[in-house]
């Protein structure tokens, strides 16, 4: 798989991931530590290394990464407010939903308006790669960073345990 295909490849399973969290309450509950450490790494790792991949090769898209970042801090707005009230709170699923939501859209404004850009004539394969080699290891090194926010106690399975 080339370099390019592997990060639609990651893009394509963040979404997924996504379409399984949101599409239950339980899974809401359920999945929301996993999920929100995904995105958490995921957008950090493309703040500090794809972002700038981007702006460096096509300027003009400076207004869509800023774009991006700005929808990224929505993003974790509304995680750490879904975690902070837990999945009894009121108003915890339209939090995680509102993240989901966001992310999602992101996700796909990445993929049409941003992607590409690493894929165009003036960059080489052998830079992408090294492009998404450094993305990948970015990852890597902020999911030791991503602490989940201490969540508020609250059921998620059916006999009220967690």
């Amino acid at each position: 798989m080339d370099a390019y295909a592997q990060l639609i490849d990651d893009n394509d399973s963040l979404r997924a991931l996504i379409q399984r969290w949101r599409s239950t309450p339980r899974n809401t509950a359920a999945l929301l530590p996993d999920t929100a450490r995904a995105l958490r790494t995921t957008a950090a790792a493309k703040e500090e290394v794809l972002y700038p991949a981007i702006r460096r090769h096509d300027p003009d898209r400076g207004a869509l990464i800023d774009d991006a970042k700005r929808t990224n801090a929505h993003v974790e707005g509304f995680l750490s407010a879904a975690q902070r009230l837990g999945p009894d709170g009121p108003g915890f699923l339209d939090q995680a939903h509102s993240a989901a939501a966001a992310a999602d859209e992101l996700l796909l404004h990445e993929r049409r308006d941003l992607f590409p850009v690493l894929r165009g004539k003036s960059l080489r394969e052998t830079e992408l790669a090294r492009i998404v080699d450094r993305f990948h290891t970015a990852r890597a090194m902020h999911e030791d960073d991503v602490e989940p926010p201490a969540r508020a106690a609250g059921r998620i399975g059916r006999e009220g345990t967690h």
